[in-house]
């Protein structure tokens, strides 16, 4: 069975904070005290196409694609290791990590589950600290990512023969961090209550609707949201949404839950990922997937240098990569959009993201002074 691990509210340290806002804007996170010690490394085959790296390494630099001989090591090393330690963001995916399990039964979870920003500033501490913690990681920062790579603190990422023919080779382009998931935001509603394919259609229908608005100071992700809405529709739909009968939330998941709960009759924007455990359990909402203005946001994962289980990890990985990987992200988390081509899914692609080299924190803090503050206060 899935082990899970919540990371604990330090405020409440009895009882586990299972949910967090997407990501922080501002403050420093605070370093790990001292490390407590490096649980030693297992084997990880790592080198140039089809070899492996020398027993007890686990060595930072680009993906390597492996032969079918040196993918058989690795499955026979994690299924040694038996547990690879997974950090992730992505909501609803309890079922997928099920399926996984399933096809890999001597591999067990634990699962550490936060929202982006949260599971960040703890990654970020386990690095500053030098001290092991996470095998696997999947989050929705682009930017992370990239700087961690280039900073060496990922394991050179190996492909599987299966994997690498389905095109990942080239979609890595050198590095070793792979983008497998992504989902659009959605305009979330009542059951029973009229549903709009764009925000311009439910603001013009309803000026004084009851509307849970994700604030953009949550994450970036939110911030284009709105973003795309203004060059979409222009500077009023703002003001439309600044008239309604609002409420602000900090992140998805509360949104979705004061949805189910009935505090308000829509939510902007929505995440299929938050509200479909709450519709599971009977919550009464339904998604819409806008025609006009879409965006969403993309998760990408990649196997810590510093892993305690790295080909346990690197499995995971790799089968999350697959097209079964993506045949059970697509059943258990959709409306979704995977790299291959899956019935059901969202062309890859088409859904719009942030590019985080333009938006920069200054560029974040711009815009909401420009467009959010003067509109929806501080």
């Amino acid at each position: 069975m899935m082990l899970y691990r919540p990371i604990f509210d330090t405020k409440t340290k009895d009882r586990p904070k299972m949910f967090f806002s997407s990501l922080r804007r501002t403050g420093a996170a605070p370093r790990l005290a001292a490390a407590a010690g490096v649980i030693g490394l297992m084997t990880l085959s790592l080198t140039g196409c089809g070899g492996a790296a020398p027993e007890n390494s686990v060595t930072a630099g680009p993906p390597a694609i492996v032969d079918n001989a040196a993918w058989d090591k690795i499955v026979e090393s994690a299924n040694k290791e038996g547990t690879v330690n997974l950090y992730r963001s992505l909501g609803g995916s309890e079922n997928v990590m099920a399926e996984f399990e399933k096809a890999y039964p001597n591999i067990k979870i634990e699962q550490t589950f936060a929202g982006t920003g949260d599971l960040i500033q703890r990654l970020d501490q386990e690095i500053d600290a030098d001290v092991t913690g996470a095998d696997l990681v999947l989050h929705a920062s682009p930017g992370w990512f990239d700087e961690k790579f280039a900073a060496n603190k990922f394991a050179s990422l190996s492909v599987s023969p299966d994997t690498a023919s389905a095109g990942w080779e080239e979609r890595l382009e050198g590095k070793s961090y792979a983008t497998f998931f992504g989902f659009p935001y959605t305009l979330s509603s009542r059951t029973g209550l009229p549903t709009y394919t764009d925000l311009k259609s439910l603001l013009d229908a309803n000026p004084n609707a009851r509307v849970g608005v994700n604030d953009p100071h949550a994450s970036v992700a939110a911030a284009f949201y709105y973003e795309t809405q203004r060059q979409e529709f222009g500077d009023k739909v703002l003001d439309q949404l600044a008239a309604t009968q609002r409420t602000m939330e900090s992140g998805n998941t509360k949104l979705a839950q004061a949805l189910a709960a009935g505090t308000y009759d829509y939510a902007v924007p929505g995440q299929n990922s938050t509200t479909a455990p709450l519709i599971a359990k009977g919550a009464q909402i339904v998604e819409t997937v806008p025609t006009k203005g879409t965006t969403g946001a993309y998760y990408t994962l990649a196997v810590m240098q510093k892993s305690a289980h790295p080909n346990a990890a690197t499995v995971l990985a790799n089968w999350l990569m697959s097209r079964d990987g993506a045949t059970s992200l697509v059943k258990h988390i959709s409306p979704a959009t995977v790299p291959q081509e899956i019935d059901g899914a969202i062309p890859w692609g088409t859904v719009k993201t942030y590019d985080p080299k333009e938006w920069t924190t200054a560029k974040w803090d711009e815009w909401i002074a420009k467009y959010w503050t003067p509109r929806f206060g501080g």
